[in-house]
């Protein structure tokens, strides 16, 4: 995992004591502080990372290699990153976003492939309605199916309408 890495891609949050292991964390602290404090989270099972932690004995027993995982993740992680890189640029490179409307340039928009397809419709949903959740993933499907066809010409999804103009796909918010 990196340790500067962004929420939301606005709130920067840095973590340099990342990659240093618990027991020379616990030295530091006992040097500086003079005491070392157990955060009593870290065996409170509804937390994720409780529960991954508690996978390494039983991992071990099993012959497989606890920080080997940790690096796939994080090698995962990494690629996600690259991933969203290239995603971005495509977004921004095949749309046109003013307050009122999303217009998407159908041609560009056609050669994508499926999932980069559905992460198009579903940020320009979320950047025209200004929220957080996407609409379900079946849905999506439904409609890059309506759009590809030649009798499209509007429809509707997660409080947006969705017009064929020319060369675009326009988006605009329904009206109550």
């Amino acid at each position: 995992m990196d340790n500067l890495s962004y929420l939301n891609g606005k709130i920067r949050l840095c973590r340099p004591l990342l990659d240093v292991r618990k027991k020379t964390l616990i030295k530091i602290s006992k040097s500086i502080f003079k005491k070392y404090i157990k955060d009593p989270s870290n065996k409170n099972i509804k937390y994720l990372r409780t529960k991954i932690r508690n996978l390494e004995k039983p991992l071990k027993q099993s012959g497989i290699n606890y920080d080997q995982i940790i690096k796939s993740i994080n090698n995962l992680a990494s690629t996600k990153d690259i991933i969203d890189e290239y995603y971005n640029k495509i977004f921004k490179d095949i749309t046109k976003i003013s307050k009122k409307e999303v217009h998407i340039y159908l041609d560009d928009f056609m050669k994508l492939k499926g999932e980069i397809k559905i992460r198009v419709i579903n940020e320009s949903i979320k950047k025209l309605k200004k929220n957080y959740y996407n609409p379900r993933s079946r849905k999506v499907l439904n409609l890059i199916k309506r759009i590809k066809s030649n009798k499209f010409k509007s429809s509707t999804l997660g409080g947006c309408i969705f017009t064929k103009k020319n060369q675009h796909l326009s988006l605009k918010l329904e009206k109550n």
